[in-house]
């Protein structure tokens, strides 16, 4: 059985409502590796998850537009500086990234919390270069940052809860499903 295939068969297992502990118990040996197959049950979006969790989902998309609002317009004037068509292209890649965030959020899609999280905590000590300046504005801005890369985090552990920083979730060795 190739992978595609018996990634199709796992997500038929949990939408049929075999829980997540079952589901694995049923595909450990079949030649799938163990952390692939833990990587598939913790990545299934649950439907009732989703609708559960559906305004704090909506209130993240609505901060995912505003970012990219304000990143095409600052992507714009920072490109004017260079040329006109700098000026288009920056103001178009800061206003895609987030978009593509907000559909990855929308989807919902595990890896894109995850890579949103990596990403923004990577380019946090950046945030400190105007500090000198203004202080305050650097930490609001800062605490601002934080904030939503919390609350994306504190989103994805809702809907996603078998998943841990990165991957599935493991307890002494072994993969543990919370259903």
């Amino acid at each position: 059985m190739d992978k595609q295939q018996a990634r199709r068969q796992v997500i038929a297992s949990l939408e049929a409502g075999h829980s997540r502990g079952e589901t694995f118990a049923a595909f450990a040996g079949s030649g799938i590796k163990e952390r692939l197959l833990a990587f598939w049950i913790a990545a299934y979006s649950d439907p009732v998850l989703y609708a559960r969790h559906r305004r704090k989902i909506q209130i993240l998309l609505a901060v995912m537009l505003l970012q990219a609002v304000v990143g095409a317009v600052a992507g714009f004037f920072l490109g004017s500086v260079i040329g006109p068509k700098a000026a288009w292209l920056f103001g178009l890649l800061g206003g895609l990234v987030p978009l593509l965030f907000a559909w990855g959020f929308h989807k919902p899609s595990v890896n894109a919390y995850s890579l949103y999280a990596l990403l923004t905590l990577s380019q946090f000590p950046r945030l400190f270069e105007g500090y000198t300046e203004d202080p305050l504005g650097t930490l609001i801005g800062a605490a601002m940052t934080l904030g939503v890369v919390f609350f994306a985090m504190y989103v994805r552990s809702l809907i996603f809860p078998d998943f841990a920083f990165i991957g599935p979730r493991k307890v002494k060795g072994r993969y543990v499903f919370s259903s």
